[in-house]
């Protein structure tokens, strides 16, 4: 298991090669992987790895696994270390804003969102490729196969990634940003399902936290536009679920809404946000039978804890190496996520949506 280091300048020039002490490279579903690695403050590609100016691409075993942009450089000195930052270039979705009219001006926003519906492929894939043709980017949006079940989204100056990124993550669909020479290619990629289960016996799981929780609510009533009697209201029942568990219902505030006819699917999709959920997140070890490369990002696994059984998304694979450790490799399954830090940036994003929301800018 080999990692490589290829440095390339905005223009995708071969630049040269770094071989860093000491790096991380946690590569992640549906987010922006991030790779830090350590140089000496002499080494002769420093000039090379500048914030702004410069790309590294990532390779494992020869294929590329990460590419983006250096970020951040960080050192001491004298004669010290210097630690450098590259985001892949999924990152870019949180850069980019989904535009009411994205064919139109500033001055010509005359709708007040701009609404996709549809299979998830067609509605994640719609505003990428009309905002990156609205900034001119060199990128190609792969053509659209209607995977997906059907979901819904309005932007209003929102970046792609706060409205997209949810929706890949609840149906376990992968977006995935490649550079091909010079151009940037955005598609769906299907993920493997491993052939074996992952089990407590197998020596595989070194940690694990898990959750379960009853669904929230079963009914759901979306209001639209309107004042008093005048008011347009759609709902959504799921009737198997309060077979189990019994009658709750909500209310959803959607005057924000011009075409009534999209009050069903919000009424749904209220619903469908508070659905039972059975989660685990799973750190695994590797053995002679599952190894990176047997599996990757975004590929099914499924892990049966004896009292519970899941089938969940490979969501991160951890690539390190230290002088001390050597080179280590460590999966995990699951999107549930308890720490603080993760739980304090969801909250955040979550809090800048409902804010802009409220704007309506």
């Amino acid at each position: 298991m080999t990692p490589a280091f290829l440095v390339h300048d905005n223009g995708h020039a071969f630049r040269g090669t770094v071989t860093p002490a000491e790096f991380t490279t946690r590569l992640l579903f549906n987010d922006a992987s991030v790779c830090r690695f350590k140089i000496a403050d002499d080494d002769r590609m420093l000039s090379k790895l500048v914030p702004g100016e410069s790309r590294v691409q990532f390779r494992f075993d020869g294929d590329v696994r990460m590419e983006g942009p250096v970020v951040e450089r960080t050192g001491t000195g004298p004669r010290g270390a210097v630690m450098v930052t590259v985001l892949d270039d999924f990152g870019q979705l949180d850069e980019i804003l989904g535009w009411p009219n994205p064919t139109s001006g500033l001055d010509a926003q005359t709708s007040e969102y701009a609404r996709y519906s549809g299979p998830l492929e067609t509605v994640v894939k719609s505003p990428i490729a009309a905002n990156a043709a609205r900034l001119f980017l060199p990128w190609d949006v792969a053509p659209d196969q209607g995977r997906g079940d059907a979901t819904s989204v309005d932007l209003r100056f929102h970046t792609l990634y706060d409205k997209l990124v949810p929706l890949l993550k609840a149906q376990r669909r992968m977006l995935t940003v490649r550079r091909v020479e010079n151009r940037f290619v955005v598609d769906l990629s299907n993920g493997k399902t491993f052939p074996r289960p992952l089990t407590r016996a197998s020596g595989l799981i070194s940690s694990y936290k898990w959750g379960q929780k009853r669904g929230s609510r079963t009914r759901a009533v979306a209001g639209g536009q309107g004042v008093g009697t005048d008011r347009s209201f759609a709902q959504y029942v799921d009737g198997a679920l309060e077979a189990r568990q019994g009658i709750s219902e909500v209310f959803r505030d959607s005057r924000a809404t011009e075409d009534p006819s999209y009050l069903p699917g919000q009424a749904k999709a209220t619903v469908e946000e508070g659905r039972p959920t059975a989660s685990v997140s799973v750190d695994l070890v590797e053995s002679s039978w599952f190894r990176y490369g047997t599996y990757d990002i975004g590929d099914s696994v499924d892990i049966d804890l004896g009292f519970l059984n899941v089938t969940d998304v490979i969501s991160e694979i951890e690539i390190s190496q230290t002088v001390r450790e050597g080179l280590n490799v460590t999966p995990k399954v699951g999107l549930l996520d308890s720490s603080p830090d993760a739980r304090v940036y969801e909250l955040l994003r979550r809090l800048r949506g409902s804010v802009h929301d409220s704007e309506k800018r």
